[in-house]
């Protein structure tokens, strides 16, 4: 059982990390965007 727990936060963790980086990556964007406009 504590196993699966930690291969559950793994995974949480590991989902968040790929959301926050998207989120940076689009805000990048947009901001480089602004920028050259």
């Amino acid at each position: 059982m504590r196993g699966m727990k930690k291969v559950v936060t793994a995974q949480y963790l590991s989902c968040t990390a790929i959301l926050l980086s998207r989120l940076a990556a689009h805000f990048l964007n947009k901001a480089e965007k602004g920028q050259a406009a």
